[in-house]
């Protein structure tokens, strides 16, 4: 009995010794539980991807980004690499739609599909992104594949801004702009960014543009007291393609906004009141154009059109 606790010990310091050499030890997650938990104290399958890591990859979306995690597989509608393609999600081969999303614990999934789309969340507001492969997910509700907490980057603390800007140009006219700042006034923090992205696309009608805004913003009235605001805006054009043999060509014009609101206060030494609010609206339009070869109307006309308008509260 000893020598099998001596060995269990040893196992378990190997695997830490594994683990600090990914991760601090002290570095929480809330992914598993919904609540800040040690890293290594944490029984899930949990990988944690750094805004650091982000930076080092040059990725300029989520897609790309979460494309590098093992475990993970990205269905690009208009191939590996295009700039901005649309992107399913599966983690060790589920269905996209058993794939939860989740920007700063709040849902991101389409309720007509229950897949997600990602190319609407800027990859420069992300401090970072923890994804739990696996059944175990099912803290967060239905989401047998596995979970994709996205975490966006917090409001400034420090009085003297600090901010930054990028550009970059690619191939194919690709270009990601970005500005971002962040700084204290008072008891007001906040952080604020903007995005633009453009590309003509690796193959012909396959372009993309988006332009996104996003804002957090921090009141703390005391040390124990706080409310927290966010607003962000997304709108994502794609090109899907010419379709000859149907004679049409598809558009997909996407919008998306979001706002959160929460308060959290102390009302005695061991009871704390946690208030929430959040509205999501989601809107996508596929639009398909014939081509003019004449089985599907004249050049221009309109084929078919399909509206997805989501508001959730």
């Amino acid at each position: 009995m000893v020598w099998q606790s001596h060995r269990s010990a040893a196992q378990l310091e190997e695997e830490m010794q594994i683990l600090r050499m990914f991760y601090r030890e002290k570095e929480l997650v809330v992914s598993p539980t919904r609540h800040p938990k040690s890293i290594s104290q944490v029984a899930e399958n949990i990988t944690v991807v750094s805004e650091k890591q982000i930076k080092e990859m040059n990725a300029h979306t989520v897609a790309e980004v979460l494309n590098r995690v093992p475990g993970l597989f990205i269905n690009f509608a208009q191939g590996l690499g295009s700039f901005g393609s649309t992107s399913l999600i599966s983690i060790q081969g589920s269905e996209a739609r058993h794939v939860l999303v989740l920007v700063d614990g709040f849902p991101w999934n389409f309720l007509n599909s229950g897949a997600a789309e990602t190319n609407s969340i800027p990859a420069g507001i992300i401090e970072r992104i923890e994804v739990i492969k696996g059944p175990a997910s099912s803290a967060w509700g239905s989401s047998l594949g596995g979970v994709v907490n996205i975490i966006t980057k917090p409001a400034g603390s420090s009085k003297r801004p600090a901010g930054s800007i990028r550009a970059s140009y690619g191939e194919k006219t690709a270009q990601d702009h970005r500005a971002e700042v962040s700084g204290r006034s008072g008891p007001l923090g906040y952080y604020l960014f903007a995005g633009s992205q453009d590309s003509d696309g690796l193959m012909t009608t396959h372009d993309f543009d988006n332009e996104s805004l996003y804002s957090k913003f921090k009141v703390a009235f005391s040390n124990d007291m706080s409310l927290n605001l966010t607003l962000g805006y997304s709108e994502p054009h794609m090109g899907l393609g010419d379709y000859p043999i149907w004679d049409i060509t598809s558009k997909e014009l996407s919008r998306t906004f979001f706002a959160t609101a929460s308060l959290d206060a102390p009302l005695t030494g061991e009871l704390n009141l946690k208030g929430s609010f959040h509205r999501f609206n989601q809107k996508s339009v596929v639009r398909s154009d014939a081509l003019g070869s004449g089985s599907s109307g004249p050049a221009g006309a309109l084929y078919k059109d399909s509206v997805y308008d989501e508001k959730t509260t």
